[in-house]
């Protein structure tokens, strides 16, 4: 039987030091044994492309998303292969300087712009839909955090 989801559910207060990640070891989500065998979810390689704020920030959902117990770990999986992980990317994009160096700075307009990237580049439809479905749910959590405690120094 499916577990039930809780939409209700909160994520827990979580205060980022940037400044303290500066190894970079908090760019990794370390994963419970599962089906899978993923171990860890590894954000590094997109830090220091001028937006690391993204990468932290992203890294925290993931972790807050995981140890809160309301999402599998499949789903975080997918939340960073199918998610951030094409985001990012679309950062570092020549964008022509209108993206979002940092969540704070996401704007409407940004997600409206990032969906017409993705429909361009994954024309068929489903492809685009599920990408963006992944990142929104990060989006949705770097929302609640803001709303519940989240604070980056």
């Amino acid at each position: 039987m499916a577990r039930a989801k809780d939409y209700k559910a909160k994520t827990p207060a979580i205060t980022i030091d940037l400044a303290a990640d500066s190894d970079a070891s908090g760019a990794i989500v370390a994963l419970p044994p599962n089906p899978r065998n993923h171990n860890i979810i590894d954000l590094r390689p997109w830090l220091g492309h001028g937006f690391d704020d993204w990468v932290w920030a992203a890294a925290t959902v993931l972790k807050a998303r995981l140890h809160s117990g309301n999402y599998s770990v499949a789903s975080i999986v997918s939340f960073a292969a199918n998610g951030m992980k094409v985001f990012l990317p679309y950062l570092t994009g020549n964008q022509g300087g209108i993206v979002p160096s940092r969540p704070s700075d996401m704007t409407a307009t940004d997600v409206v712009r990032y969906i017409a990237w993705l429909r361009l580049k994954y024309p068929n439809g489903s492809t685009a839909k599920n990408y963006y479905s992944a990142f929104k749910s990060v989006l949705v959590g770097l929302m609640d955090s803001w709303t519940h405690g989240l604070r980056l120094h």
